[in-house]
């Protein structure tokens, strides 16, 4: 009997993406809050601010996804080894269930979007999802804590199928930046929507 698999997203891998940003950026609010604690609001205190939120900004931008090239590589061995000469168009992504996501990422599982000639997959680590083009009601746009930044936010596929409403929610972890990630998800809208219309 082969022996189970470790967790690739696990909470060892989360943590370097959403660590290294507050390392960088904290002690810069420690030091505004020092300033207008002493002094009263200052320029300095206030410049200490406005850098703390921006070098927070470009450290969830371009450290967030740490690692993300390694996930995708482990992923994509177990969609290698579940469907060996698939050749369909695929996509990594992160995904969750509507009111879940993971301890310290909004992305509760990473994964595979895949675009099949009947049907959207996601194929991930611990969850399996298929939607018939034809069951599907709607495709748009969601938030998600990434949105509060201005980098990212869920593609939501809504669908009816056996009777019941359901929502497919990908975020893209294609590109090796948020920002690159953000903008793709108009493209996978579009995508989908061609799929829905043929």
């Amino acid at each position: 009997m082969p022996s189970e698999r470790k967790r690739v997203w696990s909470l060892a891998r989360q943590i370097p993406g959403n660590l290294i940003p507050v390392l960088l950026s904290f002690p810069l609010l420690g030091l505004s809050v020092q300033e207008i604690v002493r002094f009263g609001v200052t320029p300095k205190g206030v410049l200490l601010g406005i850098a703390f939120f921006v070098v927070g900004w470009v450290g969830v931008n371009f450290l967030g996804l740490f690692g993300n090239r390694g996930l995708r590589h482990a992923i994509e061995m177990r969609f290698k080894d579940e469907y060996e000469y698939d050749q369909s168009e695929r996509f990594f992504a992160g995904f969750s269930r509507p009111g879940k996501y993971g301890l310290l990422d909004p992305h509760e599982d990473l994964g595979f979007l895949v675009f099949r000639d009947e049907e959207l997959e996601f194929f991930g680590e611990v969850h399996h999802v298929s939607l018939p083009y034809s069951a599907i009601t709607r495709v748009g746009k969601r938030a998600n804590i990434h949105s509060l930044l201005g980098l990212g936010g869920w593609v939501a596929v809504d669908a009816e199928v056996g009777g019941k409403l359901v929502r497919l929610q990908v975020e893209p972890r294609v590109k090796s930046t948020h920002w690159g990630n953000a903008r793709l998800r108009k493209e996978w809208i579009r995508k989908i929507t061609e799929k829905i219309v043929r």
